[in-house]
């Protein structure tokens, strides 16, 4: 069922963002039915173990967030579009922990095991240096913020500085 959400979720960002195809409500059906089977297995997970249980695992805090966030998306996809900044935010977070749940699956096959523990291992290893990498990236985008330039709401004579009078 996760490689079924992968395609889907791949199919429906290549239609909704690449090529803007009017598909988005039967993709958002096919991802209402791919976040089906994790949202039972929690269920299940929680049902079995207790909710204080269930609570004292860090990984089910990125499955809840994971299943809901997904659920949420689904819905203002369909009610805001895929281009505000809400959709577009979901979407980034769904499919970091899609990436992260997708690495997860793959320790399950022993020849994949030991590059997803060295890939696991290489983050938190690097977790300073991915901290001072997005504080970078977060001033660069602040700068072309400031430019203007990819801005749609800017026009060509605003990006122009004015000439001095005199």
């Amino acid at each position: 069922m996760h490689l079924f959400y992968v395609f889907v979720i791949i199919i429906y960002t290549n239609t909704s963002y690449i090529s803007e195809s009017n598909n988005q409500l039967m993709y958002s059906v096919m991802l209402a039915i791919g976040v089906l089977y994790p949202l039972c297995y929690e269920v299940v997970q929680l049902s079995r173990g207790g909710f204080a249980d269930y609570l004292k695992d860090p990984w089910n805090y990125a499955d809840i967030l994971y299943i809901w966030g997904s659920v949420l998306n689904i819905i203002a996809q369909n009610v805001l579009g895929p281009f505000h900044l809400l959709c577009k935010s979901l979407m980034c977070i769904i499919v970091t922990l899609l990436i992260t749940k997708t690495f997860f699956f793959l320790r399950i096959f022993p020849l994949l095991t030991p590059i997803v523990v060295m890939i696991t291992n290489v983050i938190i290893d690097l977790k300073i240096f991915l901290m001072f990498y997005t504080i970078l990236l977060f001033g660069f985008c602040q700068i072309f913020a400031v430019i203007g330039l990819g801005n749609l709401n800017v026009t060509p004579e605003a990006l122009v500085c004015a000439k001095d009078p005199t």
